[in-house]
C-alpha cells in the first residue's frame, strides 16, 4: 500500500513538472557518483529506467545495489528522496547474463517491452560506440540516428540496453512552499 501512495504521489506530480531526476550510487572505492536520468515507467513496487550495460552506473550498481533518487518538481516546489536497492534486467546474450551477482536479473519479457517501447532515436544510442569516459575510439563515422527493430544493429543494441530496476525503501517528502519545513518520511 505504501508504494501505492509513493506511486500516485509521483503520478501526480508529473502532469505538471519533468521526468528528470538525479541517481546516486556508490563507486567501488566508495565513492558517490550522481547523474541526471530519465524517470520511464512504474515496475512491480519499482520504479524503471533504462541504461547502458557499459555506463558507470551499472559497474556502481553491481558492486554496490544501494543508490539514491534525488527529484525536484520544480513547478510545484516539491523534493522526493528515495533510497532504493537496485538491479538490472539484463540479456540473457550477454555475458554479465550468466554473472552471480545478486544485482543481475534475467527477465526478457519486461526488458523486451521497454526496448519496444522507447523512440528508434534512443535505440540508436545502444549501437553507439562505448559511452564511458575513458573510451579511446576516435572513430570519425556517422553513427545512426534512429534504429528501427529489424536493423542489423539491433542485436547488438539489444545487448547493450538495461532495465534498471530501483526498488525503494522509503521515500522522504518535503514541501518546500510549507514554513517551517517538515519531511515527511514514509518506510515501505
Amino acid at each position: 500500500m505504501a508504494f501505492k501512495t509513493l506511486q500516485n504521489t509521483i503520478e501526480s506530480l508529473l502532469k505538471k513538472d519533468s521526468p528528470f531526476l538525479y541517481l546516486a550510487t556508490i563507486s567501488k572505492d566508495q565513492k558517490p557518483s550522481v547523474r541526471c536520468i530519465v524517470f520511464r515507467y512504474f515496475g512491480i513496487n519499482s520504479l524503471l529506467f533504462v541504461t547502458d550495460i557499459r555506463s558507470q552506473k551499472v559497474n556502481h550498481i553491481l558492486s554496490n545495489q544501494h543508490a539514491e533518487i534525488a527529484w525536484y518538481f520544480y513547478n510545484q516546489r516539491i523534493q522526493l528522496r528515495i533510497p532504493c536497492v537496485c538491479s538490472l534486467l539484463v540479456s540473457p546474450n550477454h555475458s554479465l547474463g550468466n554473472s552471480n551477482s545478486k544485482a543481475v536479473v534475467i527477465d526478457e519479457e519486461i526488458r523486451l517491452k521497454l526496448w519496444n517501447e522507447i523512440s528508434p532515436s534512443t535505440r540508436a544510442q545502444y549501437s553507439w560506440p562505448n559511452p564511458m569516459p575513458n573510451n579511446e575510439s576516435s572513430e570519425s563515422k556517422v553513427y545512426k540516428d534512429t534504429l528501427l527493430i529489424g536493423d542489423a544493429e539491433c542485436a547488438e543494441a539489444l545487448n547493450n540496453f538495461v532495465v534498471l530496476v530501483a526498488k525503494p525503501t522509503e521515500y522522504e517528502y518535503l514541501d518546500l512552499n510549507v514554513s517551517p519545513l517538515m519531511p515527511i518520511t514514509s518506510t515501505l
